[in-house]
């Protein structure tokens, strides 16, 4: 269309692009929710319905929020930029009816696809029922049935899902991806719904899945049971399972490697190690309230083998005291070793011990775990904590009844080994830590350890004083030599000590082995 100007130097021509402007005239009326001027627009000839404008668009948006070991949130929020746009993705945006059934009487194209989709998925996007059933009347293809499927599971519309499932367009890999994606976000009447729609909850998708804890941000092929786990929806896992769901798969998405010769386990990184069954996965990513472990475990034992560990070295190795404490009242064994080629005996407390795992190895002791077992080389929890010298770990296990007079294959005792790595300060004040604390640690052979002996060799005053008051204080014991605590007290110049002791009754008259007083 043109317009001519006329004036004294001449016409002047302008062109005009009408159709445009009406048509744009039209998105305008749409997006403003005019419905007089949109009518108008609609009725003039030029009006171009499949006319691709530019708007500022505010529409629905999910967000996952991620919680450490609590269910993976969905906030749902409003945002808005320009984007492009048709009158019938409008129309179907907005919900009316009326503007939606003009538009495709008048030959708008349901099947356009837009940056944010087809007019399907705008329609379910904001949840309008009525006008998505006349979107699929009007013959929406399958890629636009199938795209507002996923948008339905993004949202939690199961109404909506049920009616697209009903459309008989649904490639069954597109229900599988909508049903994986409800299942990672928790609805669970559209994850009830696709299942019974016949949806292959068994199948594999690829899918991002994401944790914080452990960090997980990864590209997998798992399927709706595995991803459930790893974004801890208990209600999901529970449908799934009530639906008959397999549980024999393998699962990559843990982050640590074992060596089956040592029992030596190295950090390689979420989704590199080996893959392991989902009862590993519920165990690695935890869930808080401890739900999901357990209810697997009703299907699964809680003993069962993974490169020659259970379950329950790998709530170990992951510092899950909460992991632990579900395992032992589900029946798993806590003297379970470490299978490996080398044969180490490598039992739990021996494993909590040797990472420092203090929560954990209290855990265990609470459960009644065999507090003096040794490994294959004569090792126990003790001499392990001083091995490694974690302070902390040994003061519970001396709190516990540890026993320090032990020795290994070596002939080595926790205070010796101590003495060895260099660590006799930090026993000195674990121990010295136990006894201030009301505890006496124990010991079946005082030749190797006593703690009256290994008090006044340090001359701990305050820890000397904590175990006169005890009425089981042997004040009389005698080393291999023969020494009593008095004659130490007094040959290493400790005069408070020696007062101590004797005001306690020490007898200042016994000779060691050598004759002397």
């Amino acid at each position: 269309m043109t317009v001519v100007h006329g004036g004294s130097r001449g016409g002047l021509v302008f062109p005009i692009n009408y159709e445009e402007e009406v048509s744009q005239r039209l998105v305008d009326a749409l997006h403003g929710n005019d419905l007089k001027l949109a009518s108008e627009c609609l009725a003039d000839p030029f009006v171009d319905v499949n006319f691709i404008g530019t708007v500022s668009l505010k529409s629905k948006k999910t967000e996952i929020l991620l919680h450490e070991e609590a269910a993976h949130q969905v906030l749902v929020d409003y945002e808005e930029f320009k984007t492009e746009v048709t009158p019938l993705f409008l129309a179907a945006h907005v919900g009316n009816m009326f503007l939606v059934k003009k538009l495709l009487s008048l030959g708008a194209n349901v099947d356009h696809k837009l940056f944010r989709g087809y007019a399907t998925t705008a329609a379910t996007r904001e949840g309008h029922m009525e006008v998505l059933e006349v979107l699929l009347n009007a013959g929406a293809c399958q890629a636009a049935c199938e795209e507002a499927l996923l948008e339905s599971s993004y949202l939690g519309y199961a109404k909506l899902a049920k009616r697209l499932m009903a459309t008989d367009m649904i490639r069954p890999q597109a229900a599988l991806r909508a049903l994986v994606s409800a299942c990672c976000r928790g609805f669970v009447d559209v994850v009830d719904m696709l299942i019974k729609c016949g949806v292959d909850a068994n199948a594999t998708d690829r899918l991002l899945l994401r944790s914080s804890k452990p960090s997980l941000y990864t590209n997998i092929d798992c399927n709706a049971l595995s991803a459930t786990v790893i974004c801890r929806q208990t209600s999901i896992v529970r449908s799934l399972l009530q639906a008959g769901i397999k549980m024999d798969l393998k699962v990559r998405v843990g982050a640590w490697s074992w060596d089956i010769d040592t029992g030596e386990e190295t950090r390689v990184g979420a989704g590199l190690a080996d893959a392991y069954s989902i009862t590993w996965c519920a165990v690695e990513y935890f869930e808080v309230s401890g739900s999901i472990l357990r209810l697997l475990l009703r299907h699964i034992s809680p003993n069962s083998l993974h490169c020659g560990r259970t379950l329950i070295h790998h709530a170990i190795l992951c510092n899950n005291a909460s992991a632990v404490e579900v395992l032992l009242n589900c029946g798993a064994d806590i003297e379970f070793p470490v299978k490996t080629t080398s044969k180490t005996a490598l039992r739990p407390i021996h494993l909590s011990a040797k990472l420092g795992f203090v929560e954990v190895l209290q855990c265990l002791i609470v459960g009644g775990c065999d507090i003096d077992s040794r490994t294959a080389f004569g090792d126990s929890a003790l001499m392990i904590c001083a091995r490694y010298k974690h302070g902390d770990c040994l003061k519970v296990m001396a709190s516990a009844g540890a026993d320090f007079g032990l020795v290994n294959s070596a002939g080595q005792s926790a205070s010796s080994i101590a003495r060895l790595a260099r660590w006799n300060h930090g026993f000195q004040q674990a121990v010295q830590d136990v006894i201030l604390a009301g505890k006496t640690p124990q010991s079946s052979n005082p030749s190797v350890f006593s703690p009256l002996m290994f008090t006044v060799h340090g001359n701990e005053i305050e820890a000397l004083k904590k175990l006169l008051e005890k009425a089981d204080v042997d004040l009389h014991e005698q080393d291999d030599d023969g020494n009593s605590a008095l004659m130490i007290a007094a040959s290493e110049g400790h005069l408070e000590a020696f007062e101590l002791l004797l005001r306690a009754g020490a007898n200042i008259k016994l000779s060691n082995k050598y004759g002397d007083t």
